[in-house]
């Protein structure tokens, strides 16, 4: 791509060319996509922040769900544990707040809190190494195809834009 410019020192219309293995600029859509994404995060943030200061609805919020997981029977429990850590290993999500979940459920449930934190821990030691072992499958063998496709039509992109920055070089 050729930036026209004008030099007024020199008279001269000079054109600038940019590298062809930089990253092409964003488009609108790409750039308002960015922002919303920051402004997302910027908002969830916010309301955290607010959230922990003054009326405290995640504390209740996991309240509610300890009391739920409380009231069903154990197996499903385990059972259920095991699938959202399963989910949240493949799909990415940070896996930080599993043990503590696990270990609160188990502990209203077991009445002791060592019992709880074993519970919490063989859960999660037996639940993480499946869970990436299944992401990483996933990605391998079934998500593979797709991750190659984009790739093939970026790097189309990218030399169908190099060829006609060449082009217009050429012209001018």
């Amino acid at each position: 791509m050729a930036i026209f410019s004008y030099d007024w020192t020199e008279r001269a219309s000079v054109v600038l060319e940019l590298d062809p293995t930089s990253p092409p600029p964003m488009t609108r859509r790409q750039l308002l996509k960015s922002r919303l994404f920051l402004f997302a995060i910027a908002v969830v943030v916010v309301f955290f922040i607010i959230d922990a200061s003054t009326y405290s609805y995640t504390t209740k919020l996991l309240q509610v769900v300890t009391e739920w997981l409380t009231s069903i029977d154990t197996f499903t429990v385990i059972a259920l544990f095991i699938l959202i850590g399963l989910l949240s290993q493949i799909v990415g999500l940070p896996f930080t707040m599993y043990p503590i979940l696990v270990t609160l459920v188990m502990q209203k449930r077991v009445d002791n809190k060592i019992y709880a934190v074993a519970i919490g821990s063989v859960l999660t030691t037996i639940v993480l190494p499946i869970g990436g072992w299944l992401g990483f499958l996933l990605s391998k063998y079934i998500l593979a195809d797709w991750a190659a496709a984009i790739a093939n039509r970026y790097v189309q992109e990218r030399t169908q834009r190099a060829s006609r920055q060449r082009v217009l070089s050429r012209e001018v």
